[in-house]
């Protein structure tokens, strides 16, 4: 199996970044993530405001929220 090599250290925040692209360019990994989000966005109450993704993860539930 191959891994990936990071260029930035874990503590970095360029480190997410690299997460983010490395999730969002394998279809496998980003469908996981899509599906991951969409059970997190069933549980969300209805509420009027902004919701804050707090965590170690790619960083697109912006993006999942406004589709």
């Amino acid at each position: 199996m191959k891994r990936h090599q990071f260029k930035h250290d874990i503590d970095l925040p360029l480190r997410t970044v690299e997460h983010r692209d490395l999730i969002l360019s394998n279809k496998y990994l980003k469908k996981t993530y899509e599906e991951w989000y969409s059970y997190l966005i069933d549980a969300l109450p209805e509420l009027d405001g902004d919701v804050l993704e707090i965590g170690s993860s790619g960083g697109f539930l912006k993006q999942i929220l406004l589709r």
